[in-house]
């Protein structure tokens, strides 16, 4: 308590519960075993208030925290250990389009992509899709899922397009 003045015959009863919840970004702790590297003055304050439970929202997608509680009272406080957890990941920010599409003969195409310039998460698959030209209303060609795709058992003088 700062700058407060009494004036004399008041009473004053301080009392004071309360729990806080702190979080540290895994990108600024070296290690999660060091109490050098992730001391709870190096975390950031998430919550400070009565409830046990708070959503915590504005953070980077695919990022991981550690989090911890402190539960204290007019006898002191308590911590409680580490707790990790990550963030979801989000969609690609754009898809480059397909950079090779070979004819092998009158029957296959062979597809080749790069890599999403901007991921934040893991991949899991590649999904492509292809129709002909000339029948785009016609039956979608089966999906496939790879960096790199053989098409096979086409129609023979068909055209045939890519859809993301």
């Amino acid at each position: 308590m700062k700058d407060v003045k009494f004036t004399r015959g008041a009473v004053v009863n301080l009392a004071s519960v309360s729990s806080s919840a702190v979080r540290v970004n895994l990108d600024g702790c070296l290690s999660t075993d060091s109490a050098v590297n992730c001391r709870g003055n190096d975390s950031i304050l998430v919550y400070q208030g009565k409830e046990q439970g708070v959503y915590e929202s504005g953070l980077q997608p695919f990022t991981e925290h550690l989090y911890r509680v402190i539960a204290s009272h007019e006898g002191g406080s308590v911590d409680s250990d580490w707790s990790r957890a990550r963030t979801a990941g989000t969609a690609p920010q754009s898809v480059p389009t397909p950079s090779r599409v070979h004819s092998i003969n009158g029957y296959s195409i062979e597809v080749t992509w790069d890599e999403p310039v901007v991921v934040r998460g893991v991949i899991e698959k590649y999904i492509l899709k292809a129709y002909s030209e000339d029948d785009p209303y016609g039956p979608p060609m089966p999906s496939a899922s790879a960096e790199f795709v053989n098409f096979s058992n086409l129609m023979d003088k068909g055209d045939y397009s890519t859809m993301e």
